[in-house]
C-alpha cells in the first residue's frame, strides 16, 4: 500500500513523497504552481489517486511532465491524468519502457516532450532539457529564475543507477552530463532528484561534477578490477560494478557499457 504525503519546498514548489505501508521512502514528485498553471513532475509509483492529491492542492490548468520511463516515475496514477484531459509530457524514446512495465498504457496519447520545450506557469518558467543515458529518453526541467532543477533519476539522486539494459553507454551518458552542466552553470540550481532520500541535504553542481567525474574514471580504467556483482529484478539477473566519486555515493555501471 503506497502512502503520499506533501511537503511544502517554498515558493509555489511541493514536494509528494511516496512512501510503502512500512515507511520505505519509494520516490518523489514535485508539483510546481505558478500564477496562470501548474506542472507536476511525475507522478510517483503506485499511487492511484495522485489526481485527488493534486487537485485538492491547485484548480489551475496542469501539465503533467514525466521525466522518464520508468515506472516507478511514471506510475498509476497517470490514468486520472488522462481521464480528466491534462496534457502528459514524455518523451516517445521512453514509452516501449512504460509500455513493457505496464501495458495498460499503450493506448494512452502521451504529448512529445522534446528538448527546449518550455511551460510559462505564470512567474515560473519550466524549461525541457534532454540528458539520455539513465534511460534514451530521460528529461530534466530547469526553472532558471527560481534556480532549481527537476532531475528524475538523469543524473542520480546521491545514488545512480546506469547498470539497466535500456541505459545508454556511458561515453554517450558523458557527453549529455557535460552538455547540462554547461546549460546550468551560471545559475547554479539545486537539484531535486526523484528519490530526495538519497541524497544528504540539497544537491548542487557539485553533485553534478561528482557524476561527471565519476563517469570519467569509469570510462579511463579505474574500476577495471573493480567485482562484478548481479541484482534481479524480476526481468533477469543483471550484472554490475560500483563506483563511488565526493558526494555520489553509489554509481552502478554495467561493465560491457563502459
Amino acid at each position: 500500500m503506497a502512502i503520499c504525503k506533501v511537503f511544502p519546498i517554498g515558493n509555489g514548489v511541493l514536494q509528494i513523497n511516496e512512501t510503502d505501508d512500512s515507511g520505505f521512502h519509494q520516490v518523489d514528485a514535485y508539483l510546481v504552481i505558478g500564477k496562470k498553471a501548474a506542472a507536476l513532475i511525475d507522478t510517483c509509483e503506485h499511487t492511484k489517486k495522485m489526481y485527488g492529491i493534486v487537485r485538492e492542492i491547485t484548480s489551475l490548468p496542469l501539465y503533467v511532465l514525466i521525466t522518464h520511463g520508468h515506472p516507478d516515475h511514471a506510475g498509476r496514477g497517470l490514468h486520472g491524468f488522462f481521464k480528466h484531459g491534462d496534457r502528459v509530457f514524455m518523451n516517445s524514446k521512453d514509452i516501449p519502457i512504460l509500455t513493457h512495465a505496464d501495458p495498460s498504457f499503450s493506448s494512452l496519447p502521451f504529448a512529445e516532450l522534446s528538448e527546449g520545450m518550455t511551460f510559462d506557469l505564470g512567474g515560473t518558467v519550466l524549461e525541457a532539457i534532454a540528458v539520455p543515458g539513465h534511460t534514451p529518453g530521460s528529461f530534466v526541467f530547469l526553472d532558471e529564475k527560481g534556480r532549481r532543477l527537476y532531475s528524475g533519476d538523469a543524473v542520480g539522486s546521491g545514488e545512480f543507477w546506469m547498470q539497466l539494459p535500456e541505459c545508454l553507454p556511458l561515453p554517450v551518458f558523458l557527453k549529455e552530463a557535460k552538455r547540462l552542466r554547461e546549460r546550468i552553470r551560471e545559475c547554479d540550481p539545486g537539484i531535486y532528484p526523484g528519490h530526495r532520500y538519497q541524497a544528504d541535504g540539497l544537491l548542487k553542481q557539485e553533485y553534478l561534477d561528482d557524476v561527471i567525474a565519476a563517469t570519467e574514471e569509469i570510462l579511463a580504467g579505474r574500476y577495471d578490477d573493480a567485482p562484478v556483482k548481479t541484482m534481479d529484478l524480476g526481468s533477469g539477473v543483471i550484472r554490475f560494478k560500483e563506483a563511488a566519486k565526493g558526494i555520489l555515493k553509489n554509481y552502478c555501471f554495467a561493465p560491457e557499457k563502459a
